[in-house]
Formats: C-alpha cells, sequence, structure tokens
C-alpha cells in the first residue's frame, strides 16, 4: 500500500428524527445535490476549487485504499486519519498538531479552523515547485470522517466554500464481518491482499447471527449517518461512491478520475499508474 505524504460527543439524531428534518429541509427547498462518481460533469466540475476533500464513510468501507490513492496525485495531499478521536495516535502519524501549535481538545468542537491551517501549511512546505506549476496552484487535502468520531460543527465544515464532500457507502453486512474480522484478529489491511488472514466471504452470515445485537446496531447507525450527509449539505453538491465502483482495477481508475474531476483537478495531465491490483 503506498504511503501517502479528538472531540466533543454529539449524538445523531435518531432515524425518525433524522427523516423529519430531511424532509422538512426537501419541503423548504433545501434538497442535496447528489453527483453518482460514475457521472461526473467535467465542465461544471471545472468550477469547483475546494482546498479540503472530505471522505464521509464508515470503517471498513475502501476508504484507506482510495484516501492514499488519492494522495498520490501530484495536486493532492492526504492526511486520511488527522481527525482520528485518538488523538495520539494522529499525532504519532502526522507533525501538523506539533507545527501547528495545537492540541487535540482544540478541535473537538470545531474541525474546520484547524483543517484549513493544514492545508495551508502541508501545500506550501509539501509541494515541490513543479508540481506546484504543474497544479496550477492548486492544491487539496483530503482526509476521512468517520461516523463514529462524533465530531462537533460537522454543518461548517460541509457548508464552507472550500471544502468538498464525498460519500463512500458499502452494503452494511460486508462491511460488519470485515470490521468484525479486524477487530478479531487485528488484521487493518486495506484490500484483500494485505490481509494477514484470510477472511471468507461465506462466513457473513454466522458472524452476523452471532453478533446481531451489534450488526442491528450498526445498521441503524450507517442509516442515520448518510441521512445526515443529505440533510447537512442542503442544496451543496457532493459526490457519491458506490463501493461497487473501487472494486477492480477498470472500475477504480474511471472513480478516481471523477473524484479528481470533481475538485476542479481534471485537467491536470498527471494520473499516475494507481491499480488495485489486490482488489
Amino acid at each position: 500500500m503506498p504511503t501517502p505524504r479528538g472531540f466533543t460527543a454529539r449524538p445523531l439524531p435518531g432515524g425518525a428524527w433524522t427523516l423529519i428534518l430531511l424532509g422538512l429541509a426537501i419541503w423548504l427547498g433545501l434538497s442535496p445535490h447528489a453527483v453518482d462518481a460514475r457521472n461526473v460533469d467535467i465542465k461544471s466540475a471545472a468550477q469547483r476549487t475546494p482546498k479540503l476533500l472530505a471522505v464521509w464513510s464508515m470503517q471498513r468501507s475502501g476508504t484507506g485504499h482510495t484516501v492514499a490513492s488519492l494522495g498520490l496525485h501530484p495536486c493532492i495531499i492526504s492526511v486520511s486519519e488527522l481527525l482520528n478521536p485518538s488523538c495520539q495516535a494522529a499525532k504519532d502519524m502526522y507533525t501538523v498538531f506539533d507545527r501547528l501549535g495545537v492540541i487535540c481538545k482544540q478541535i473537538r468542537a470545531d474541525a474546520l479552523p484547524f483543517l484549513l491551517k493544514t492545508h495551508e501549511l502541508l501545500c506550501e512546505e509539501e509541494m515541490s515547485a513543479e508540481d506546484r506549476e504543474m497544479c496550477g496552484g492548486r492544491c487539496v487535502v483530503v482526509f476521512k470522517v468517520f461516523e463514529d468520531w462524533n465530531m462537533g460543527n460537522l454543518s461548517a465544515l460541509v457548508q464552507h466554500e472550500d471544502v468538498a464532500t464525498l460519500t463512500l457507502e458499502r452494503a452494511v453486512e460486508p462491511m460488519f464481518c470485515s470490521l468484525q474480522h479486524s477487530h478479531k484478529y487485528h488484521d487493518w489491511g486495506h484490500t484483500p491482499g494485505e490481509h494477514k488472514v484470510e477472511r471468507l466471504s461465506e462466513d457473513c452470515p454466522r458472524v452476523i447471527e452471532e453478533a446481531s445485537v451489534k450488526f442491528k446496531k450498526m445498521a441503524r447507525s450507517q442509516e442515520r449517518w448518510f441521512e445526515l450527509v443529505k440533510l447537512l449539505h442542503h442544496n451543496k453538491t457532493f459526490l457519491e461512491v458506490p463501493f461497487e465502483s473501487i472494486t477492480s482495477d477498470e472500475r477504480f481508475m474511471r472513480t478516481y478520475a471523477n473524484i479528481v474531476n470533481f475538485v476542479g483537478l481534471g485537467g491536470v495531465q498527471a494520473f499516475l499508474n494507481i491499480t488495485t491490483e489486490h482488489h
């Protein structure tokens, strides 16, 4: 796998309440505009110039490989799990906390100012002059936002003009089984080829049956999470990436190109040989 260049708890609204709010938003004309990652209008995408790309998802949904691969683009810097609520883990992976003089509790309620400062720092110090010229001065920092990270002030994050959003959603059954496997064997490989222990898909029904309470809880959490994404975006466009669109070389490369187009970098002729050889 290529190497890419803590928060106030705020419970998500219950499923019924979220649906009521979403219905109200639509009635008020605040309907979200989702674009399928398999069909991006390059002309309209070229008008977008975001500094940040937030990947909304849940664990074991293909975000690790996707975000790391995006980080190989000369105009994109990946900070993957910079917002991981295990602040020590994030600090061990990234030096921006110390370089910006930021401590974890300062970003728990509102991560946006920290992310914008991170963009300024990394794009200034870690992009080469050659890449900066190739990208026309553009630089995008990509990071994950997971459901169980309990981040505050998400509305300000998604509505900011410098932030673009994509969602990466996987069917709950294989996602749950993958997560159970990872916890059991401490096996967090991003692709099947990276797993230390073979995981058999035919075992999934049994795994779900044995942990039915956990499974139902995760299914409800996933439903609420993606409902919330739609609710928070109002009239702002975001990109939907189905898990199936990243599970083969051909589909992944097409999706990768469309994500790059979505953040207005489609004119940069710098698509690298990024593959999903282990998928």
